[in-house]
């Protein structure tokens, strides 16, 4: 596990197995859209000290371009991420995308290319996205305020500019203990 500098927010869909606890948590529910969603950001991110947000976590569950987030979050509804840059400044420093295999390209220049979707909420919302490509570690549980578990697999730092800053790889897990974080 990792900690988070705080203000963070964590939305937690109801379907997903993990849910994160950060200064702001929210609980999304299957019929929220996206602008919903990013809505509940905006309205929190400009409340804190400095108007945003250091980390913004999507705990959920994810295919290749997709979060299961609300009604989903798809490449065609990445352009609603523009409103996390209003005027051109973002309110977020960083989007984690705690969720399995987002990032991973099942068809190239598909609806299923995750380096395509996480470029694209990347370069709308002008900040980094952290995602992997890869099955995350499963079963239901509560992670500490203010952390978040570590990756399995190759995770991938995009840039404001919608760049593959770096990757790296990570062991796939084999069996999880709490005791051991």
């Amino acid at each position: 596990m990792f900690a988070l500098e705080q203000p963070s927010m964590a939305l937690n869909d109801t379907r997903a197995p993990v849910f994160a606890t950060m200064k702001i948590t929210k609980t999304i529910q299957p019929e929220e859209s996206v602008t919903q969603i990013l809505g509940y950001v905006v309205n929190e991110a400009t409340a804190q000290p400095g108007g945003k947000l250091k980390n913004l976590i999507f705990v959920c569950h994810g295919t290749p371009g997709e979060l299961e987030m609300g009604i989903g979050i798809t490449r065609n509804l990445t352009d609603r991420f523009k409103l996390l840059a209003p005027d051109d400044k973002p309110i977020v420093d960083v989007i984690y995308l705690h969720c399995c295999s987002v990032a991973r390209i099942d068809g190239a220049n598909t609806v299923t290319d995750g380096n395509l979707f996480c470029s694209e909420i990347a370069k709308n919302a002008k900040c980094q996205v952290i995602a992997s490509t890869s099955v995350q570690q499963t079963g239901r549980y509560y992670l500490p305020y203010g952390s978040l578990d570590k990756f399995e697999g190759t995770v991938l730092v995009y840039g404001p500019k919608g760049d593959v800053l770096r990757s790296t790889t990570f062991p796939k897990f084999e069996k999880w203990s709490f005791d051991n974080d």
